[in-house]
């Protein structure tokens, strides 16, 4: 980690099952516990007081989540068949062509791995079950309308520029990946860039100054054969 990251609220805490490299300054609310051992000074509680990380604590267990459970109740299903991309709505129970052509902002780019790209601008609200990885460009949502979206993705989630996302209606999950995930932000002094339960079964890459009400789980496996793989390790910078 690295930068000055501030964990706040009544459950502003961090677990790592490993190691921590950390540079820079952060402020912690709860506490740091790792399984493992800290290399770097700089970490301090809320008030900027200096505090010490829990080091050698069991290993926390954390299931593994599979983000194409219940994929048929989700408001939108994208996947390739027979080399061509599309999306399925559920609500009209319609299903489009994605290859050449963009629906609802989605468009297939890539086959091998197999990639869904969104131009954030064209987001539409929903929940979606995505049989290969993401990538959004843009600025998806914005400050005073972010853009309500629960993306679960059997690949990973590279998402760029300045997001302002939170959970579809009815859901708690922002992000469900089986690969990696990379987000990053510019916080705004009083909006959030994201929220809700963000789930890596790989890496996590959280970059920029993002501004996040979130549980973030990384857990560190390897990629899946089909998942672009965008970082090697967990990093929380900015």
């Amino acid at each position: 980690s690295g930068g000055n990251m501030r964990i706040k609220g009544a459950c502003g805490s961090v677990h790592v099952n490993g190691n921590v490299d950390h540079s820079g300054t952060s402020y912690v609310n709860g506490q740091l516990s790792l399984t493992g051992s800290i290399i770097g000074t700089g970490l301090k509680d809320e008030n900027g007081v200096a505090m010490a990380a829990k080091t050698g604590v069991p290993p926390m267990e954390v299931p593994d989540l599979n983000p194409m459970d219940n994929c048929d109740s989700r408001d939108f299903r994208l996947y390739m068949s027979g080399g061509q991309g599309y999306l399925y709505r559920k609500s009209t129970n319609l299903t489009y062509n994605i290859s050449g052509t963009e629906k609802f902002g989605w468009k297939m780019s890539s086959t091998s791995p197999v990639i869904f790209t969104l131009s954030g601008p064209s987001a539409t609200d929903g929940s979606y079950c995505i049989d290969g990885n993401v990538v959004i460009s843009g600025n998806p949502g914005i400050p005073l309308n972010p853009v309500d979206m629960s993306l679960y993705v059997n690949g990973s989630v590279e998402i760029s520029g300045n997001p302002f996302m939170k959970p579809a209606a009815g859901d708690s999950a922002l992000i469900i990946a089986n690969g990696d995930v990379k987000l990053p932000g510019n916080a705004d002094a009083a909006v959030l860039n994201a929220e809700g339960i963000i789930y890596a079964e790989s890496q996590c890459m959280i970059d920029g100054n993002p501004r996040l009400a979130a549980q973030l789980i990384c857990k560190n496996k390897v990629d899946p054969a089909t998942s672009k793989n965008i970082v090697s390790e967990n990093v929380i910078s900015g």
